[in-house]
């Protein structure tokens, strides 16, 4: 052992000092990453030696070009296990899985540090078990498994201590605080985090004396010391740039856009956040994207762009589900169950052939004392079969709890899961009402009331309202579908309705239905793609200086009472989209100069089962309710009409069925 470890350490100084040499005659590069590649191109280096400039250049990779830092990571772990350069064979596997990691890959990257571990583990490498179980540990914390990630980053912190690897130990404690700071416990976090930023300053390396300011800035920021974090992830960020360190740089200028949204600068964290965002996405780094995305998601919804908020909200919560879900967690128990099988088969090996060696030695007295021992070799294998049937028991008690730990894991997870999704949800519904326009602004209608009961979360029906100078436009409308992909429709439908109004300036009721179906059908591409998404509506156009009201609907009726008459004008029988571009919608003139009590609304309430004979409420009912009421204030007919559904969907034990919307107006 020791003479293969000379022959070993002799070839590394000697590459070393051929890599220098060779870095000498080449100046004018004035970069170790060409000298390494170029190296590779002379005939003079050996497999062995390939090994080490593989690897290194893997690892120089890492953070800029991952593509090629696979690539090197590729070569060096084949041509290791070649040549049986276990430590070599180890690191590379270790700073694959890093570039896996900087990836997002984490079932990957778990795997190259398992295989990593299991290598170091079966040579006695001590430096590189120590490095594999930090690598693993940070997995684990990715996956928010708390519990895994710090048992095992604490072995990595007690073996750099033996081994007095200050390097080690510094990046020991930063990953021991990352988990401490997503485990919210920021105080012990930052103490972590100083520590290691005290090592990295003692030995003068800037690159991770940078990585280290990075965590400390994130740590002030998450205790809402702003100032404090700015200064940290500014001298970060300039580090950054000194070693030209790419990903660095990106994280620096997410980061600094961060504490710049928090400070309320919101123009400077917007331009910081777009930059971080392109980055990130160019070098393809989940992480960094996810993160950037989270920040936009909040600079627009503050700039009142709920559009944009709700496109990078998306992208957040499509990669955050990415990186932490079912699937991963359970790579992650399927390799931590095989490097737990290889490394006790491991034991069993090095057992063997100490127990080969120890029968060797005593083989004579074995056969001299064969007699006495057969007996007592006899009592020795009933007592282990014994003990056989005992640990079997005792290993199936064990599995079963194993796995109920596991099944309670997973609930947890399905249920952050859920969370996560309803949170999502909740933000697309403020992004959905703050679209919707506000009722105080309706200034040209006397009195009105709007009832409007979602379904589900989000909505597929939605009012709509244009103030003009000489007249008050307004609809009800009822998209296809409910909940998300009625919502989707519900914002294409007032992004439609705006452009026709305000900026091509018609007003006429025919004629904006008209124009709404041709928009809709070209912004679904409905001829191509043969999607019949549309929705119903009803839209009257009330004059201010005139007694008059236009009507037209896309299947919808209006509902109007004048002098205790109910009339229905009833609507064009075709919806909004679905091939049908050139739809004439009639448009109906009513004389309210007597006043009157109008009334529109989505098919949600006539459509809806209950009573005690669990039958659709119908239209006819609607009528009957709506006259009723029609002399009541308008937020007592709101009451009313809610009361009516409410005890009539609890008659039959019903829910709604669909999104439900009336608007009532008072002329």
């Amino acid at each position: 052992m020791h003479k293969l470890y000379f022959i070993y350490l002799f070839k590394s100084i000697f590459l070393l000092c051929l890599i220098f040499a060779y870095s000498l005659a080449l100046q004018a590069q004035n970069k170790l990453t060409d000298s390494l590649e170029n190296l590779l191109k002379t005939k003079e280096l050996s497999e062995a030696d390939q090994v080490v400039v593989y690897t290194a250049l893997c690892w120089n990779y890492r953070s800029d070009n991952y593509l090629k830092g696979l690539e090197y990571g590729r070569k060096a772990i084949e041509l290791a296990e070649k040549v049986k350069d276990y430590k070599n064979w180890s690191e590379a596997s270790n700073f694959t899985g890093v570039i896996y990691r900087n990836l997002g890959d984490y079932p990957e990257a778990i795997r190259h540090y398992f295989q990593a571990l299991k290598i170091a583990e079966e040579h006695r490498l001590k430096a590189q078990i120590a490095y594999s179980n930090n690598n693993v540990g940070e997995i684990y914390k990715f996956q928010k498994q708390y519990k895994e990630a710090l048992e095992f980053t604490q072995k990595a912190i007690d073996m750099f201590e033996e081994l007095k690897d200050e390097r080690g130990l510094g990046y020991g404690y930063i990953r021991q605080g990352e988990i401490y700071q997503d485990m919210k416990e920021y105080d012990k976090a930052f103490e972590i985090f100083m520590k290691s930023y005290q090592i990295r300053l003692k030995k003068g390396d800037k690159d991770n004396i940078q990585s280290s300011l990075v965590r400390i800035g994130e740590i002030l920021a998450k205790q809402a010391k702003y100032k404090e974090s700015l200064k940290y992830h500014q001298e970060a960020y300039d580090l950054a740039v000194e070693l030209n360190n790419k990903r660095a740089i990106i994280l620096s200028t997410i980061n600094l856009s961060s504490v710049y949204l928090a400070l309320g600068e919101d123009e400077k964290a917007s331009e910081l956040a777009l930059k971080g965002f392109d980055l990130s996405r160019k070098i393809g780094s989940k992480e960094y994207v996810r993160r950037s995305s989270k920040i936009l998601t909040s600079l627009y919804a503050n700039k009142k762009d709920f559009v944009k908020a709700f496109e990078f909200q998306t992208i957040y919560s499509n990669i955050s589900d990415s990186l932490v879900n079912e699937e991963n967690n359970n790579k992650l128990l399927a390799l931590h169950r095989d490097y737990d099988l290889a490394r006790k088969q491991v034991e069993i090996d090095l057992a063997n052939k100490d127990r080969a060696i120890q029968q060797t030695i005593s083989f004579t007295v074995v056969i001299i004392l064969a007699l006495v021992f057969t007996v007592t070799f006899l009592l020795y294998r009933s007592n282990q079969e014994k003990k056989k049937v005992n640990g079997l028991l005792t290993t199936q008690n064990q599995e079963i709890e194993t796995k109920n730990s596991i099944l309670k894991e997973q609930n947890e997870i399905i249920e952050k899961k859920n969370d996560d999704n309803i949170s999502s949800l909740l933000y697309a519904r403020r992004i959905q009402e703050a679209l919707l326009p506000e009722t105080k602004n309706l200034v040209g209608i006397k009195e009105s009331f709007i009832y409007l009961q979602p379904r589900d979360i989000v909505s597929g029906d939605f009012y709509w309202f244009q103030e003009l100078e000489d007249r008050t436009i307004i609809a009800a409308v009822d998209c296809t579908g409910h909940g998300v992909p009625g919502a989707f429709m519900s914002m294409l439908g007032i992004s439609a309705l705006n452009n026709i109004v305000s900026l091509k300036k018609i007003y006429e009721s025919d004629l904006i239905l008209k124009e709404l179906n041709q928009d809709i059908d070209k912004m679904l591409r409905q001829a191509q793609t043969k999607n019949r998404d549309g929705m119903d509506l009803a839209l009257c156009v009330i004059y201010k200086n005139k007694p008059i009201v236009e009507f037209a609907g896309a299947h919808n009726p209006l509902i109007y009472i004048q002098n205790q008459q109910l009339t229905q004008v009833n609507a064009t029988k075709a919806s909004i989209g679905g091939f049908l571009s050139e739809v004439v919608f009639e448009k109906t003139t009513i004389d309210v100069s007597q006043g009157a009590m109008l009334y529109m609304f989505s098919d949600g309430l006539q459509d809806q089962f209950g009573g005690p004979k669990n039958k659709k409420f119908m239209l006819t009912r609607l009528k009957s309710l709506l006259y009723e009421i029609h002399t009541l204030p308008m937020e007592a007919q709101k009451r009313a009409l809610d009361s009516a559904m409410m005890q009539w969907m609890e008659e039959s034990n019903q829910k709604q069925i669909d999104d439900i919307l009336l608007i009532g107006i008072k002329v």
